[in-house]
């Protein structure tokens, strides 16, 4: 009996001295989180199979080789309970110093009354100190480490120091962040420096626009995951996406809301599958989410930052007729629509104005009846532009006529500025029907703003520029946020190079109205016969001129329009088109007659008699107006 109570005790002993059991951070949940009816509408044991989209995020929390977590996500679908998993997951498992981040002090009040700490008491109360000044707003110092909390525009709750885990929730809320410091995943990567292949960052938020955090985050992360659904019909797992819901259309008549409302109340709305057109209802969707999987369009090696996508498709808790019902009902209405993207389908809202499709674009790849590189006979001067990049330089020549009419002549990339003279200023074209030859008036550069190892980009092209003045024009582009007070502006300024204290020197310098001329670029395209291009053109060109899209863009009340470049798309030589338009400006295009125009005036027009000395008198009546009356 004496043996049986010493290895009672033996056993116990061990079992508090060892280790910890390897888990994952779903398998953690599964077995220790607790959730309360305060935290959650099904109060006690977390299942993780109850939301198994989850199972893969929360591992990729925990998993070593990860550094980074992007989830771009629709509204309650479980993620923040997720990463409140990993939470309990580092503090009993992998202890370090944490850094959790919310947009304003009053939702990190909230998170930290009412999600938080419940968390910690219902989970793992043996974490909880016995001192209640240790579970502060600002720092909660558990039995095992130390959880910090911050929120956005205050650097006092963001001091420095360093962490191991940082947690950034609902970044798209984030005010203007620290002042100094610069953005926020700027700030996180800061603070996790120090622990190098330990740390861990996670960003969560349902996005806004484009140009937001998440977004940017999410789209330059190259192991991207969606989460994939079995059809209910052929089981061959699809990507849920909104364009695929079917639903009945708004009857003659039929109020848009009325409609809305019959198709919520009635179940109305089917997802039809891809592959093989069947409709798959509510139960089928279901099902599906239970059966889904992720995937990565990804085939490289092991990525140390992962981004996952997820929307209200994939949700259990959302209905698929009720979606389509407020879909419905926010027709005519941006403010709703943008909040059905953003909240429902996970993407950022964009408001599309103009945008120029590829496969249109390759349509101008024309034959040139006169030959590639010869001026047409209806052009009146040749303008040469370049975008200034950290290795070379993309450039452009093209003809311009009467009513902006342009063709183009020769266009490719240079690798240094001897090169670019040599292909533009210097080069001379033939004119058609006999007409000569025509050198470029102008070659417009943009002034750069990067340095490289032979020295600052733009004190290179503003020297160039001294080589030809008045031909070689630098330019600046202005207008991103407000129209400026006209296109083109041109101002004198005295330029100190970098490292430089004296020996500035003058230049005159072109600020172009981007924006301005990127309306003018895209009319012109979409107008027939105005801007020709010519069978030498590629892909690659059509891609570049194709890789801008205007959009309305909206944070609260503001509401502002603006061009964007496509993720991931090269765009110089479509900024190489908006400076050809700028020079067409700058050359007075519109009041140029044609070639063959100068050449029938000059035939019409008798010689204006000489006076006996060899110059000229005027034709006009050399009496008073008072004689002339």
């Amino acid at each position: 009996m004496r043996h049986d109570l010493e290895e009672r005790l033996a056993s116990s002993w061990r079992r508090a001295v060892a280790p910890p059991a390897q888990l994952t951070v779903s398998e953690w949940a599964d077995k220790h989180r607790r959730l309360s009816s305060k935290e959650s509408s099904e109060a006690g044991r977390w299942r993780t199979a109850r939301t198994p989209y989850l199972r893969q995020i929360m591992d990729a929390f925990g998993d070593p080789d990860i550094d980074e977590v992007i989830i771009r996500k629709c509204s309650q679908a479980g993620v923040s309970e997720a990463a409140r998993n990993v939470l309990g997951y580092w503090i009993t498992q992998d202890p370090g110093p944490c850094l959790w981040v919310m947009p304003s002090e009053q939702t990190a009040r909230e998170a930290v009354d009412e999600r938080i700490r419940p968390m910690i008491r219902h989970s793992i109360p043996h974490e909880v100190p016995t001192s209640p000044r240790d579970m502060s707003l600002a720092i909660l110092r558990l039995r095992s480490m130390e959880l910090y909390i911050g929120w956005s525009g205050s650097p006092a709750s963001l001091a420095t120091r360093a962490v191991r885990y940082c947690v950034l929730d609902e970044l798209d809320k984030f005010r203007q962040f620290s002042g100094h410091e610069g953005g926020p995943v700027a700030l996180a990567r800061a603070r996790t420096r120090t622990f190098a292949h330990r740390r861990k960052i996670i960003m969560i938020s349902t996005p806004t626009t484009r140009d937001a955090q998440i977004s940017r985050e999410y789209e330059l992360c190259a192991d991207r995951r969606e989460y994939f659904m079995p059809c209910g019909a052929c089981k061959e797992p699809q990507l849920w996406t909104w364009e695929r819901v079917r639903y009945p259309s708004v009857p003659q008549g039929e109020r848009a809301g009325n409609h809305a409302e019959r198709v919520g109340a009635e179940q109305l709305a089917r997802w039809e599958c891809p592959a093989c057109g069947a409709e798959n209802d509510e139960a089928q969707r279901q099902r599906a989410i239970l059966r889904g999987e992720w995937r990565s369009c990804y085939d490289g090696r092991q990525a140390r930052r992962v981004a996952f996508q997820l929307t209200a498709l994939s949700n259990p808790w959302a209905n698929l007729s009720e979606l389509a019902a407020k879909w419905l009902a926010s027709d005519n209405n941006v403010g709703a629509q943008q909040e059905f993207e953003n909240q429902e389908l996970a993407r950022p809202f964009e408001q599309r104005i103009t945008q120029i499709e590829s496969s249109e674009y390759r349509r101008k790849r024309l034959a040139n009846d006169e030959g590639a590189g010869v001026v047409p006979a209806w052009a009146s001067v040749v303008i040469a532009s370049a975008d200034t990049q950290r290795d070379g330089y993309w450039w452009m020549v093209r003809a311009w006529g009467p009513d902006f009419r342009s063709r183009l002549l020769d266009w490719g990339f240079a690798d240094d500025l001897a090169e670019l003279r040599a292909q533009t200023v210097d080069n001379r074209f033939t004119v058609a029907e006999g007409g000569g030859e025509l050198a470029p008036r102008f070659l417009l550069i943009d002034s750069g703003g990067t340095t490289t190892e032979g020295g600052s980009m733009t004190d290179q092209v503003y020297r160039f520029s001294l080589t030809d003045w008045g031909r070689i024009i630098p330019t600046k582009g202005t207008g991103a946020d407000r129209p400026a007070a006209a296109p083109i502006q041109q101002r004198r300024i005295k330029y100190t190079p970098p490292g430089m204290t004296k020996a500035p020197y003058e230049i005159q310098l072109s600020l172009v109205d981007v924006n301005y001329y990127k309306d003018v670029l895209a009319h012109r395209i979409g107008a027939d016969d105005v801007w020709q291009e010519d069978e030498s053109i590629t892909d690659d060109y059509c891609a570049q001129m194709s890789s801008e899209r205007k959009i309305v863009t909206r944070r609260g009340s503001k509401v502002r329009q603006r061009w964007v470049a496509f993720a991931g798309v090269a765009n110089h030589l479509w900024d190489v088109a908006v400076l050809q338009c700028a020079g067409a400006d700058l050359a007075a295009v519109q009041l140029m007659p044609t070639r063959g125009d100068v050449q029938t005036t000059r035939q019409q027009t008798p010689p204006p008699p000489r006076r006996r000395d060899g110059g000229f008198i005027s034709r006009r009546d050399d009496r008073s107006w008072i004689q002339r009356r």
